[in-house]
């Protein structure tokens, strides 16, 4: 599938912006600038997510040229469509631990959850982690499934683009 792509010089990255549990998503509003701004450069970007996620995921690119390949692959064929990458961008999610497992390059953006909890990817010159460390709320949640109980969600909401996007820039 991406052999026509590594024929040009673009970095082939693949975000996941989705998660099983909403709280451990970069608010779309957060996400939204970070595609924008890749999609400037010499990168080719691409959606990974299911088949449900499809019709939402195409509402992160505001109509922005992004291959939207959720829920297009099976299982293998995701594996070996993820290991040719040059990086991914996803949340704390089965995404993160498949690419990190694969060697790929990843960047991923922690909330509620806590990479200490035992659950992110050992600690690798190929993985950034992006959290709000000094938070003393978290982690909130071992899996993300709690609310937020001081209701500002400020371990996501005092994530900046520029953050992440410096990260990703910096990894390639």
């Amino acid at each position: 599938f991406l052999s026509n792509y590594k024929k040009t010089s673009a970095k082939l990255i693949a975000i996941a912006p989705l998660s099983a549990h909403k709280l451990k998503e970069f608010p779309a509003e957060s996400m939204k600038p970070v595609i924008k701004e890749l999609s400037k450069k010499n990168i080719e970007l691409f959606f990974l997510g299911s088949a449900k996620e499809k019709s939402i995921l195409s509402d992160y690119s505001e109509g922005l040229h992004i291959n939207n390949v959720a829920g297009q692959f099976t299982f293998e064929e995701e594996l070996a469509f993820i290991a040719e990458l040059d990086l991914v961008l996803t949340m704390d999610s089965a995404n993160l631990h498949i690419a990190a497992g694969l060697g790929v390059k990843t960047v991923s953006i922690w909330g509620p959850t806590h990479r200490f909890t035992g659950f992110g990817p050992p600690e690798h010159k190929n993985h950034v982690c992006i959290s709000i460390e000094e938070l003393e709320c978290r982690p909130c949640s071992v899996f993300g499934e709690k609310e937020c109980y001081r209701g500002d969600f400020a371990c996501m909401n005092q994530i900046k683009p520029k953050t992440v996007i410096d990260a990703i820039m910096k990894m390639l």
